[in-house]
């Protein structure tokens, strides 16, 4: 890969303003993350992320979600005068490079996240690069107390944990900014599979609005008797989407 592809790929690189820092971020990706990185699923487990972030390109995307929260938790700090831009710099840096060992090294022994990879990628970053103490330590501390690593100290560190938190809950719906077109095809199916999911409600609840016609009365549990004309109404607010 060369640095026009890893734009392409990354774009949210040319956010960083630092250009020492920007070719730093690039050289890693260029140079030390493995190969992984760029098709390995967020959670091995299958327990953790929102579903379009456990299958193929799912790391990639969240490592893109990941920037696009930081960028907007950021802000509201840096209006109230609690962080600067040169640490909005750090964190951008930071939150790409996360997880770029969130498997371990390569080769690996498994297809597994490993519960030190925030301790992993700080050290190893430490030894081969020259960047900042202040991006290594928001990626030692990136996992919180769920970490090897050590616990958010700083400002900027709670707001970098706390913007990968936010995209890690199983469900998420944070908008990637400009997500290359793996990337889209990837968000596109999720969102073809939610639409499908919406729909097939929406048509049980008509079936559930035309059965009330024909029954006097429904029980609800921990309610009891409810007027199957009001239910009726309920349901077909539902149904269209909470309009009259």
């Amino acid at each position: 890969m060369d640095r026009e592809e890893l734009l392409r790929r990354l774009p949210e690189i040319r956010k960083i303003e630092d250009e020492k820092l920007r070719d730093q971020v690039i050289d890693v990706f260029l140079n030390h993350s493995p190969s992984y990185f760029w098709w390995c699923p967020a959670s091995s487990s299958g327990n953790h992320h929102p579903p379009d972030t456990r299958g193929k390109h799912g790391l990639w995307i969240h490592s893109c979600r990941a920037f696009s929260a930081f960028e907007d938790l950021a802000r509201t700090e840096v209006e109230m005068e609690r962080i600067d831009e040169d640490e909005v710099d750090y964190g951008r840096a930071a939150i790409l490079l996360h997880d770029i060992f969130k498997q371990g090294h390569y080769p690996r022994d498994e297809h597994h996240t490993k519960s030190d990879h925030d301790r992993i990628a700080s050290e190893y970053l430490g030894r081969n690069t020259e960047l900042p103490d202040e991006v290594l330590g928001l990626i030692d501390s990136h996992n919180g107390n769920w970490g090897e690593g050590k616990a958010p100290e700083t400002v900027l560190e709670r707001v970098h944990h706390r913007a990968d938190y936010i995209v890690s809950r199983r469900v998420c719906h944070y908008e990637i900014a400009d997500p290359c077109e793996e990337l889209q095809q990837v968000i596109r199916g999720r969102k073809t599979e939610e639409e499908q999911e919406i729909l097939s409600r929406v048509s049980a609840l008509s079936t559930a609005t035309e059965a009330s016609d024909f029954v006097d009365e429904f029980s609800l549990p921990n309610v009891g008797s409810v007027d199957p004309g009001e239910l009726s109404k309920a349901v077909s607010f539902i149904a269209n989407g909470g309009e009259q």
